[in-house]
């Protein structure tokens, strides 16, 4: 359950950020740069939180592979 959570909330980051960053340029082309970097700021930590989910999933796998018997 607090995987998928975590998965809603880099979605809703990234999204979020790509929103503010398109309605930016789409609405108001020469507004402020206080937008502009909230929508970047929103962006990458949605990517941080999504880099994070990956590597704790990679590191949980290579465990996985470690622990199991070989099958030779």
């Amino acid at each position: 359950m607090a995987a998928m959570y975590h998965r809603v909330v880099a979605l809703f980051l990234m999204l979020a950020g790509v929103s503010v960053l398109l309605g930016e340029q789409l609405i108001d082309p020469v507004g402020g740069a206080n937008s502009y970097g909230l929508g970047v700021g929103l962006l990458l930590l949605g990517l941080m939180s999504v880099n994070h989910q990956l590597s704790r999933r990679v590191s949980e796998l290579r465990r996985r592979v470690a622990s199991a018997p070989s099958a030779q």
